[in-house]
């Protein structure tokens, strides 16, 4: 017991003291290409390739046309509709107009544009118009021809109506460009009918799929082969026999006159005199939808949001819901956030019908159930039964209208918080009433489900967007916990409202709160934790994740300056991908999700709807220049360089793990509608309240900026110290109006609403600038002019600080008056206000710590964030490895005066060179792995350093022995994977690792294959010596039993421990086990070496840094999956070979990993020990639940 707690003592101060140390910096750029580009309201390319990347969307319906860079379309029904080619014909000469010699490609929302110049039409050019019809299902092309050369003739080629269904409908990134590619397979059995007037109609075999069309009258038709298609010139050769029959049509283009053609899913034929009308009411039903949204800046890349946002935002509608996506994932889910487009974008009536109809589907009996793990998925979640605990009265199910059937995911928590804020917008207490007991069946199953132990923290069971494998086992989350808090607290302020009685929903939140801010809430670092364990150490795991924050915040957990904390956790702590645009002056920035390993769908991804919720984050924080830098960084790539112009992809081109995936996704939808409304225009509504707030995030720069949206008009200009803001509200209720802006002078300013002078005042408690803060009475019209002084703000004082934990920093404010100070994180003592500052000691955690200064310049007071980026007294700056030494750059307080390196004394003169602070250490003193550093500096102190190379070779006069683990081997490495790891376990239902100790709830039943049989025949042939590079050697076990395991499941003790005797250097492990992203960025175990005197030396575990999973290695780009430590040694167990360096090629494991190791590979482990110190024991532990830590072998490094 007293190594267990010792231990523990140790892991649980290393989680709190290291789990943010390093100053994030940023990694070289990378960069894009520009593949459209703003102009005048389109999105233009030329000589673009890509095919199919633009879909056009008609009713709200599957159906949808595939278009893209150059003009070859495929229409999707849904299922194949079939593919359109077109050829261009002058004399004898032919081409496909994808070949033209130029081709300009414009896209606008459901309209493709493209201006073709070529040899063969003569010095003009040829204009394709293709709309997605509005009215009806259908694609209409118009070609208008400027000047083309005499006899010109177009040849259409048509075919494949197969009605066949794609893994993804065709989606990008999912299904390959072929797809919708003309092939044998579509066409088989095709059907062509030819009517008159230009008509025609294709069928399926069996007639189920059927296309009609309408061409200019004077069309000749024919049905040829496949065969007869594949090159242009091939239209013109003489018909052979038809297998595969695709119609092909041709007519000469019309030089005086547009000419129009349509096809239509169904039988009915157009005539062809018809369609001009019919593209003219498409064009006008276009813009009616593209007009929901008007959007004015000095921005020319965002200018052209408004359209494709309110298009995409109805192409996601499909009555009686919101879809989970447009293209790919085009279902019904009562969850994600697809339907928060509703309301910012006026569309208040398909909310209310799809919150309505996902009300008929809410179970109301029976009112409890038992909980039942399903064993057939490995007890890795809740058995998918009506009548068992999740699915019991409160549970929303996936489909509408009262379709009544389980499913795996909790969508409760995001579709009562939109419908919540479908509350705040329109102000309908009738509806409130009637969705009452919907709210209330809500909590109660939330609370009977998920806070089992009624502490107030809540378990997340799949209950947002990113929630594919991940999995909670019981514990306390941040993310739904904060869902939760704010159902909870709005439930109590709604039933004041229809008079009901509140105070046990108002408790409830309260507690939340508490549990929040006591078990979760990381003071001296500034954020919260992503989640407490329910089991075991009852850890918290700190390193958040994007939905941690950006949740937290959008439910009103933090207070304002926990708030700035949190997004200052998202600047310093997650990935940061900064890219350029080749051609725009402007850099970028985006970041993953999380920071966690090992990848697995949905951990750590780079989601454009993630992006979206943490740009809102940052505005509802007041961080408005990183809102917006991330919030168009953002734009930027999906929208302008993703391959879809215009098209909100799920995945960004910069995940590493996945790549680009997915246009018009739902999610990044409906966020980026908020972001707009709520985020850069500040506009929140509680009409329930009759409260609007107006509180805009523009960048400091902009001098205009207008928002037209169907519920709000609100316009921006400055023109010195002047500035006119125009409010129009269409509410149907005026509302007492809050407008607050960033201040431009120290003085309040004169303003006149609606030609009245009003009071002002500058509101204190504000973070990050100085703001005016202006009280509107209720009207539907505010016409106000500011005008500020000439006292204008001077640039503020430096804000952002290094400092060496210990040294006494000051911290100048000139010209401003210090009011107060606030140190949540505890980063300074012994503060002293000095008449230029602050003068303090810095003693905050390592890392990026923040504090706050209240200051007051003029009339203008505010709270000014300071960044100190609190750094170790020593620090190995750079290293470089030259021919026998090594190489360090230092950042020193002092100089060196004595240099101990791995317990052995070395000469000053020889390795230190002052004046240019390095450290040139021959690697004869050196050892492979880890390498410490003591130096004695003039001024007294001692800094130790370590830095860990594995290339460095052990000197051949070094003196190793090996240590015989004999019993406490208990298992053989290769049954990691083949236990049933059952306790311990809650009864509760939850998301947790499966049974074998592998996998994840959304695939319960994976495995990963371990084989040592080649190191087995290995050390029969080597003496059962295992031998690395580097001269370090292994004695490996060759009996049945060849690991000793330990684990916080009860199959193994959670720690064993080996005598040894004697003094050592140093000591190498071979050691193998488990882990997942559940456990990344925490210590997951731990070596622990005890010396007789009672002293310990211990060495943390970590996931993702020096502990591996036996099943596969890291991703590591240095961006989205980054890591801080030299990749360790790994000997792969099917063949006894050591890989020193990242393994050439890896297999897969279907819903787990690209990076698999077939048969799995131990990992090489060290720790420096003390030489002067006889050891007593060398134990492993394992602290972190889930994982599996295991030791194959022991290698000392003998003291001299």
């Amino acid at each position: 017991m007293h190594l267990r707690h010792l231990l523990l003592q140790l892991i649980l101060a290393f989680v709190l003291a290291h789990a943010a140390e390093a100053q994030q910096q940023l990694p070289a750029a990378k960069w894009r290409q520009l593949h459209y580009a703003p102009q005048d309201g389109w999105f233009v390319k030329q000589q673009g390739k890509m095919r199919f990347n633009r879909s056009l969307y008609s009713t709200n319906t599957a159906f949808r046309i595939e278009a893209g860079d150059v003009p070859e379309f495929g229409l999707y029904l849904p299922g194949m509709g079939g593919n359109i080619r077109l050829a261009i014909q002058q004399g004898r000469s032919i081409k496909w107009v994808n070949d033209a010699d130029s081709i300009e490609t414009r896209y606008r929302p459901e309209h493709m544009q493209y201006v073709l110049r070529d040899k063969l039409l003569g010095t003009g050019s040829l204009q394709l118009d293709v709309l997605a019809m509005q009215a009806d299902e259908g694609l209409l092309m118009q070609l208008t021809c400027n000047n083309i050369a005499a006899d010109v003739q177009l040849h259409v080629v048509y075919g494949g109506v197969s009605g066949k269904k794609f893994s993804r409908d065709g989606d990008i990134g999912a299904d390959p460009e072929s797809v919708w590619y003309l092939q044998p397979g579509y066409c088989s059995g095709n059907n062509i009918r030819f009517g008159t007037g230009g008509t025609f109609t294709i069928t399926d075999h069996y007639e189920e799929h059927v296309v009609s069309g309408s061409f200019p009258t004077s069309t000749s038709f024919a049905t040829v082969d496949l065969t007869q298609t594949q090159q242009a010139a091939q239209l013109l050769t003489a018909p052979v026999a038809i297998n595969h029959p695709v119609l092909k049509a041709s007519f000469s283009l019309n030089a005086d006159a547009p000419q129009w053609l349509q096809w239509t899913p169904g039988a009915q034929q157009t005539p062809n005199g018809q369609l001009a009308a019919q593209y003219q009411e498409a064009l006008q039903q276009i813009d009616q939808i593209s007009e929901r949204i008007k959007l004015s800046t000095p921005d020319e890349w965002i200018n052209q949001l408004g359209p494709v946002l309110a298009n995409a935002g109805n192409a996601i509608w499909d009555n009686p819901t919101y879809m989970h996506g447009a293209v790919a994932w085009r279902m019904r889910l009562p969850g994600w956030r697809g339907a928060n487009v509703a309301d910012p974008l006026g569309w208040h009536d398909r909310a209310r019908t799809h919150f309505e109809a996902y009300a008929k589907s809410q179970i109301v009996n029976p009112s409890a159930g038992p909980v039942v793990m399903d064993t057939a998925l490995n007890l890795a979640r809740h058995q998918e039964k009506i009548g068992n605990a999740v699915f019991s009265s409160g549970y929303i199910c996936r489909n509408p209208n009262g379709d009544i059937r389980p499913h795996h995911y909790d969508m409760n928590l995001v579709f009562v918080d939109q419908l919540l804020t479908h509350f705040e917008w329109t102000g309908d207490t009738a509806f409130v009433q009637s969705m009452w007991s919907l709210l209330e069946r809500h909590l109660a199953w939330e609370k009977r489900n998920f806070d089992t132990d009624d502490d107030g923290l809540y378990d997340a069971y799949c209950c947002i967007w990113a929630s594919d494998a991940l999995q909670y086992s019981g514990g306390g989350v941040a993310h739904s916990s904060a869902y939760n808090y704010r159902a909870f607290s709005a439930a109590a302020r709604l039933a004041a409202l229809i008079g009901k009685d509140g105070i046990a929903y108002a408790a409830e939140a309260n507690k939340i709160m508490n549990a929040i801010q006591q078990n979760l809430w990381l003071a001296d670092k500034g954020w919260l934790a992503e989640y407490k364990d329910a089991l075991g150490h009852r850890l918290v795991h700190p390193a958040a994740a994007l939905w941690t924050v950006y949740h937290a915040i959008d439910s009103k957990v933090p207070d304002p300056f926990q708030a700035w904390q949190m997004m200052q956790y998202v600047s310093h702590e997650i990935p940061a991908i900064p890219f350029k645009i080749k051609g725009v002056p402007d850099s970028f920035l985006l970041r993953s999700t999380t920071n966690w390993h090992p990848y697995v769908w949905s951990i750590n991804n780079v989601a454009l709807g993630e992006l979206m919720h943490t740009s809102l984050a940052y505005w509802q924080a007041g961080d408005n220049e990183q809102a917006f830098k991330l919030w168009k960084s953002s734009l930027m790539e999906s929208l302008y360089c993703g391959a879809g112009p215009g098209a909100f992809h799920q995945l960004l081109s910069f995940d590493a793990a996945r790549g680009e995936l997915y246009r018009d996704f739902a999610d990044p939808v409906g966020v980026a509608a908020r972001t707009v409304v709520e985020g850069l225009f500040g506009i929140k509504p509680n009409v329930l309240e009759q409260r609007l707030l107006i509180e805009p995030g523009f960048p400091k720069a902009w001098q205009h900026a207008s928002l037209s949206v169907p519920d709000i008009q609100v316009s921006f200009k400055r023109n010195g110290i002047e500035e006119l803001w125009d409010i129009h509200q269409q509410w149907p209720v005026k509302m007492q109006t809050a407008l607050r802006i960033p201040a431009i002078s120290t003085y309040l300013p004169t303003v006149l609403v609606n030609g009245v002078q009003v009071p002002v005042q500058f509101d204190a408690a504000h973070i990050g600038q100085p703001l005016l803060n202006i009280e509107l009475p209720a009207a539907t019209h505010y016409a106000i002019r500011i005008v500020w002084s000439n006292a204008t703000l001077r640039p503020l004082p430096k804000t952002t600080y290094q400092a060496v934990r210990g040294e006494t920093l000051s911290m100048p404010f000139p010209l401003l008056k210090i009011l107060q100070l606030k140190d949540p994180q505890g980063v300074l003592q012994q503060v002293k206000n000095t008449q230029s500052g602050i003068q303090a000691k810095v003693v905050g955690q390592l890392g990026s710590r923040h504090l706050f200064v209240q200051v007051q310049h003029g009339a203008a007071i505010w709270w000014q964030p300071v960044l100190i980026q609190v750094n170790p007294a020593a620090a190995i700056v750079s290293k470089t490895n030259l021919n026998g030494a090594v190489q360090l750059q230092l950042n020193l307080p002092a100089a060196v005066k004595s240099v101990v390196v791995n317990g052995w004394q070395q000469s000053v003169a020889l390795l230190w060179q002052a004046s240019k602070r390095q450290l040139r250490i021959p690697v004869t003193a050196l050892l492979p792995g880890t390498n410490h550093i003591e130096l004695g500096l003039v001024n007294g102190t001692k800094q130790s350093l370590q830095f860990i190379d594995w290339q460095i070779g052990l000197s051949t006069n070094t003196k190793t022995t090996t240590i015989q683990l004999g019993a406490m081997l208990n298992a053989a490495v290769t049954d990691i994977f083949q236990q049933r790891y059952a306790s311990p376990r809650l009864a509760v239902p939850t998301l947790q690792l499966p049974l074998q100790g592998f996998g994840q709830w959304c695939y319960p039943q994976a495995t990963a294959s371990i084989s040592d049989t080649g190191l087995r025949k290995k050390m029969q042939f080597n003496g059962s010596v295992l031998m690395l590079p580097n001269g370090v050697s292994f004695s490996v076990p060759s009996t049945t039993q060849n690991i000793a395991f330990t684990s916080m499941w009860d199959n193994y003790p959670d720690v064993l421990q080996v005598p040894v005797s004697g003094k050592a250097r140093h000591a190498w492990l071979l050691m193998a086990g488990s882990t997942n992203p559940m456990q990344s960025r925490i210590v997951n175990g731990a070596v622990l070496v005890k010396y007789t005197d009672g002293t310990l030396d211990s060495l943390p575990l970590i996931n993702p840094e020096n502990w591996w999973p036996i099943e596969q290695d890291y991703i590591e780009d240095g961006y989205q999956f980054a890591r801080q430590t030299p990749r360790p040694p790994r000997v792969h167990l099917a063949t006894g070979e050591v890989w020193m360096t990242a393994k050439p090629k890896y297999s897969s494991i279907k819903g787990m990993t690209n990076m698999a190791i077939d048969g799995g590979a131990a990992t090489v482990v060290d720790i420096p020990l003390r030489a002067d110190k006889t050891l007593q024991s060398i134990a492993w532990k394992s602290i972190s639940n889930d994982v599996v830590i295991g030791t194959m072998a022991i290698t000392l490094l003998q003291a001299d």
